[in-house]
């Protein structure tokens, strides 16, 4: 992500932590992500350098009055004021990121050959967090083209305890 979008991002955080509504901020901050996701034409608006500031202060305010607490409305205002709105889903990205830090939180993906039981998952949590020392959020998904056994992100780490990779292992050991 770029720099300009973590320094905003670091302001909204540090601003929503100084007025106490991180919650009220987090909710509004995952509706702009949907409509973000869901709506090319205000993923268009945001980004088409064309749009004056006057106009998208306008339509702004006009599109969120009401909808999200005055702190983001303000904060959107000055992304408009400042031809910023472009930078808005990176902003969004930071932000959440921030929130997982400040909650001791991490985000891991199980990819297995075939569903996990709750105890499997419960295990792998629990080791994750042991890792980690942080609070594991997980999410779990087939990928079929696994022989068996799972890989995990964390991040940019990749845990392989697939039976592909063992494999592989025991062929290099073999030839070696």
């Amino acid at each position: 992500m770029s720099r300009l979008s973590k320094r905003y991002a670091k302001a909204l955080f540090s601003l929503t932590l100084d007025e106490k509504q991180l919650d009220s901020v987090k909710k509004d901050i995952h509706k702009l992500n949907g409509l973000l996701a869901e709506d090319g034409d205000f993923s268009a608006f945001i980004t088409n350098p064309i749009i004056s500031r006057s106009r998208q202060m306008s339509v702004v305010k006009d599109t969120f009055s009401g909808v999200v607490s005055e702190l983001v409305l303000n904060f959107l205002l000055l992304l408009a004021r400042k031809k910023r709105l472009n930078v808005l889903p990176e902003i969004i990205l930071d932000f959440n990121r921030l929130i997982l830090v400040h909650n001791n939180q991490i985000h891991a993906e199980v990819f297995s050959s075939s569903p996990l039981t709750d105890g499997q998952i419960d295990k792998i949590r629990q080791r994750l967090a042991k890792l980690t020392n942080k609070e594991i959020l997980m999410n779990t998904s087939i990928d079929e083209d696994l022989l068996g056994g799972f890989t995990i992100r964390v991040e940019d780490v990749i845990i392989d305890n697939s039976i592909r990779y063992q494999l592989s292992k025991l062929k290099d050991k073999l030839v070696a």
